[in-house]
């Protein structure tokens, strides 16, 4: 059984006329954008709804560290991965760490992170890999984007490095075509 139903002018229309949540609006709005039916007055306007974007909250740290590497000119896309790969751990501190549990990932005390707990999430990442939902470049950038973010850390701050001796996830080199 397929979804192409769902892409039926006449279920959009209906769909578009009845929906109420914000969540339904999206959903809507998705499969206009799939269907490329833009022609009827609800579908135009329903398109029209602004979505609020979702923020998240950033450990202030993090946002320091962004604002560094801005200053030096660093790609968006870079920044972007810093930022989501720093994340990403502090993330994973507060889901699996017993000391950070009680802490959101935006308030999670770094001077109290040890070299533990980042071979800790070095293991979880070569676990996904072997589950294959990362790849090794991906969880090797990630591996670097931390420690350059406990290198900032030591640099401006003052605070103890962590990863100094932490190894990094072996990858494969990128093959220009």
């Amino acid at each position: 059984m397929t979804d192409q139903h769902l892409l039926d002018k006449d279920f959009l229309q209906h769909a578009a006329e009845t929906s109420g949540t914000l969540k339904e609006k999206r959903m809507i709005s998705f499969l206009l954008k799939r269907a490329d039916l833009n022609d009827s007055e609800q579908i135009k306007a329903l398109n029209n709804i602004p979505l609020p974007r979702r923020t998240i909250a950033v450990h202030p740290k993090v946002q320091d560290y962004i604002n560094q590497l801005t200053k030096e000119g660093k790609a968006r896309n870079t920044l972007q991965n810093h930022r989501f790969s720093v994340s990403r751990f502090l993330g994973w501190l507060a889901h699996n760490v017993q000391i950070f549990k009680e802490f959101a990932p935006n308030e999670i005390p770094l001077l109290q992170v040890k070299k533990e707990h980042l071979v800790g999430f070095r293991l979880y990442l070569k676990k996904k890999i072997r589950e294959g939902e990362n790849s090794q470049i991906s969880a090797s950038e990630c591996i670097y984007c931390v420690k350059s973010f406990f290198r900032f850390l030591n640099k401006r701050f003052g605070n103890p490095d962590p990863s100094r001796k932490l190894k990094s996830i072996s990858a494969p080199r990128y093959r220009y075509r």
